[in-house]
């Protein structure tokens, strides 16, 4: 039996979706079983890769926009409330599940609290662009 780890992101949110790829991609050529959570829109990069994919349609159908993104406190207070659409269902179905690790975006606490009620090993992800002092100037 492999390794389950799951990873939790934020549907609709390439910007922090996208960087995953390559983690999940090499997990998965190690043999581990890793399951992701995200927006229908990701389902295919990820089977592709040879993880098994799921959403979060059953609890809420939110989807990551600009304006939603910008502003800190309407941010947070979604984020609190996906967290108790699904805390309950995941914890339940995550136990029967026998996970070893929870990989979860830093704008998904629900994959932080999961991890410490399941006693797994949380890690938090979050993305950021490579920056330098030369970016400015670079044409691309």
């Amino acid at each position: 039996m492999s390794v389950k780890i799951v990873f939790f992101n934020l549907p609709g949110a390439s910007g922090h979706i996208n960087p995953t790829i390559g983690v999940v991609s090499e997990l998965v050529r190690l043999g581990f079983h890793v399951i992701y959570y995200a927006d229908e829109d990701s389902r295919r990069k990820f089977e592709a890769l040879g993880a098994e994919f799921r959403n979060y349609e059953k609890w809420f159908h939110y989807h990551h926009n600009t304006e939603t993104g910008t502003d800190l406190i309407p941010m947070a207070l979604e984020e609190l409330s996906m967290t108790e659409a699904c805390i309950d269902d995941l914890l339940v179905q995550l136990k029967d599940e026998d996970v070893q690790a929870i990989v979860y975006d830093a704008c998904c606490p629900w994959g932080k609290y999961l991890s410490e009620s399941l006693q797994v090993p949380g890690i938090n992800i979050i993305t950021t662009i490579v920056s330098s002092p030369w970016l400015i100037l670079s044409d691309w």
